[in-house]
């Protein structure tokens, strides 16, 4: 078993993301873009998009899927149209395998089923060095104790733990007349954002691999300047000698925000009892000091 610490994680070398919106909202156009991006429509819609990369028809099997993405060396980036229609080609292989999920009796244990399956197919494709993209409809939770948009992604039970399959979930509506994409949750959607990117007021011109693309370098970036400053303060901590020194190395860590990083927090502890000792000995009277 391998186990890594927090401090160790590098970020995110691919990203699964879910989009949703309303019909006709630009999903497809914003999300099939470039030429390595390969959208497999599944529901026969991307023709009447603006989408500028290749489509992929008449998919058989999520096996045949699996077969294709084994061998592909040519595309990165994988956008299915519609997250409904990925569930029932991976529910029509849970079925296969196991026919007793055919019965309505079975419902509970079929989108368990399929839930597990979707959770290992994208990790699986993620580990083939690829980007995973579902476009999903919208739907109102009539559940939720406030109006609540979510995709339409699975069953209304288990919603949620389709999506969290996912890194990110993002959701397109109007504006008065703009388009804006959030990633950002709220109690009326279903938004994840663990790539922090901000609202988006799309273009017809914008490509959602661009918005990722920028939001991991940025997040890349942070991280080695984390890295960078983490460096410098334990530097600092290793040649610290006075407490003046000390204090202000300690408004240094909580301005970077590293007050809970467990190396940092041993080191100035370290330091904080050097100094202490340091002080109980001046103060010991001369004849106790031996």
């Amino acid at each position: 078993m391998k186990i890594t610490l927090k401090k160790d994680l590098t970020p995110k070398a691919n990203v699964a993301a879910v989009i949703y919106g309303q019909a006709k909202i630009g999903k497809t156009t914003l999300c099939g873009k470039g030429e390595k991006t390969l959208l497999f429509d599944l529901e026969r819609g991307a023709r009447r998009s603006q989408a500028t990369g290749a489509i992929a028809e008449e998919i058989e099997s999520l096996e045949k899927l699996m077969e294709f993405i084994k061998q592909d060396s040519t595309f990165d980036n994988y956008v299915f149209d519609t997250g409904e229609a990925l569930i029932e080609l991976i529910g029509q292989d849970a079925k296969r395998e196991n026919p007793r999920l055919l019965s309505p009796a079975m419902a509970l244990k079929y989108y368990g089923a399929v839930n597990d399956r979707l959770k290992d197919f994208v990790f699986w494709a993620k580990n083939f060095n690829k980007n995973i993209l579902v476009i999903c409809h919208t739907k109102e939770n009539e559940k939720a104790d406030t109006f609540k948009i979510e995709p339409r992604f699975g069953s209304a039970n288990n919603n949620n733990l389709m999506l969290s399959a996912f890194d990110c979930v993002g959701l397109i509506q109007m504006n008065g007349k703009d388009r804006i994409l959030t990633f950002n949750p709220t109690e009326n959607n279903l938004c994840g954002n663990s790539l922090n990117i901000q609202d988006v007021k799309l273009t017809i011109e914008m490509d959602i691999w661009d918005i990722f693309k920028k939001a991991k370098d940025e997040e890349a970036n942070k991280s080695l300047e984390n890295s960078i400053v983490k460096s410098d303060i334990l530097e600092k901590l290793k040649t610290c000698e006075t407490k003046e020194f000390f204090d202000n190395i300690v408004e240094n860590i909580k301005e970077c925000g590293l007050s809970s990083d467990a190396d940092i927090r041993k080191a100035a502890m370290d330091v904080r009892q050097g100094l202490a000792n340091s002080r109980n000995k001046t103060q010991k009277p001369n004849h106790l000091r031996r």
